[in-house]
């Protein structure tokens, strides 16, 4: 699957720069206004991961992008591979390590008989192609299917080292610890259950120590932006300098289809396709996860709380969407990256899975994979869907 994944990626790149170079000019690319094929896969955010790579935190606003990816490149770059390739080669290896990680959590760990439906819908995604681009999402998915793998198997330490790892990745690894809490939480209830209490203290303990561990990452990331810009805390601060900003719940769905149907389209008239195109798969894949979280609430109600191994991933999941859905932009007419954060939630891919019928199954991939070639087109060509 992953093979059959990165083949599409490549020939879409490949005939798509070719056929068409590179048609649009206002986004920041290590190619310049050159089409090139390699550095195709470099365009927005990926820009700034190789300059942090390159040159460490030169700029405030780029703390908004975490160290452990550009320290990753920065290390593989030292023993003399061009620094986009190493950047190319990390993602791609995590991409093919999260399939197989996938495959593992939905076969032998939730014992889902449509297991491989999971790791479809995954490579498939409206924003997979950013698996395979100079960005670490294909890490945070290769970290949060290892997170829920251990903590379906009770192995909560190494669960929350992992999540420690993840919280150095990308904002959104800081919430990698939470199914953590609830996987323990939810282990000592069913001990209590069994005639096996543990007292309270020590599960307080064991909790304290897990968070600590879970965040160390984080923790790490934030010490050295105090000794460096004088703010613990300064890669939430630079937030505002990319206009994004917490707001109320759905924004982020809300907005865009204001957007769509009001017409408020920047005056460029390179940037409305752009913005119709990024708002719609923005708005897709939004609904599609407000509806994957509800159907893993049932599924986990069905199961009992207590029992359901869907549990932790569950709570992880409806707190990701709640949260990606209330981080919007300040103002302005900026398209989002919606579909990008959420397209690492794995559990939202196990919802997916859940579809019965087999060709509606077969439509709901079909579908997410006419929006991921075309999401992939827009972004090989220097277009908006950062």
């Amino acid at each position: 699957m992953f093979v059959v994944r990165a083949a599409v990626v490549l020939v879409v790149a490949e005939v798509g720069i070719h056929a068409f170079g590179r048609l649009f000019f206002l986004s920041p690319g290590l190619g310049g206004p050159h089409a090139s094929f390699v550095l195709s896969f470099f365009h927005w955010d990926a820009v700034h991961y190789q300059t942090i790579a390159l040159h460490g935190y030169d700029q405030r606003p780029l703390t908004v992008f975490f160290p452990l990816y550009p320290l990753l490149i920065a290390a593989v770059h030292a023993t003399g591979v061009p620094a986009p390739d190493a950047a190319l080669a990390l993602s791609w290896a995590a991409t093919a390590g999260a399939a197989a990680a996938l495959v593992h959590l939905a076969r032998d760990c939730l014992g889902l008989e449509r297991w491989w439906a999971v790791v479809v819908l995954a490579l498939w995604s409206p924003a997979s192609f950013f698996f395979f681009t100079g960005y670490p999402e294909s890490f945070e998915v290769l970290l949060l299917a290892l997170v829920l793998v251990l903590v379906a198997r009770r192995r909560f330490a190494p669960a929350a080292a992992a999540a420690g790892v993840a919280s150095a990745l990308a904002p959104f690894g800081a919430f990698f610890v939470i199914p953590v809490v609830v996987g323990m939480v939810q282990a000592h209830v069913s001990a209590r259950s069994a005639a096996r209490p543990a007292g309270a203290g020590r599960l307080a303990a064991r909790l304290a120590a897990a968070a600590v561990v879970g965040e160390a990452g984080l923790v790490a990331y934030a010490a050295f932006l105090w000794a460096r810009f004088g703010s613990p805390f300064t890669f939430d601060s630079a937030q505002s300098g990319w206009g994004r900003t917490f707001t109320y719940p759905l924004h982020s769905l809300i907005w865009p289809i204001v957007r769509t149907l009001a017409g408020q389209l920047v005056g460029d008239p390179r940037y409305n396709a752009n913005v119709v195109a990024t708002d719609s798969i923005d708005i897709a894949v939004a609904l599609a996860a407000l509806t994957a979280v509800v159907v893993l609430a049932v599924t986990v109600a069905r199961q009992g709380v207590r029992a359901s191994v869907l549990l932790p991933g569950t709570v992880l999941a409806g707190l990701a969407v709640l949260f990606e859905l209330s981080n919007a932009p300040a103002g302005g007419n900026s398209p989002e990256a919606l579909a990008r954060h959420l397209g690492v939630v794995v559990p939202l891919f196990v919802a997916g899975a859940s579809v019965r019928r087999a060709e509606s199954l077969a439509g709901l991939v079909a579908a997410s994979a006419v929006l991921g070639t075309v999401a992939q087109v827009f972004f090989f060509h220097g277009m908006w869907f950062t």
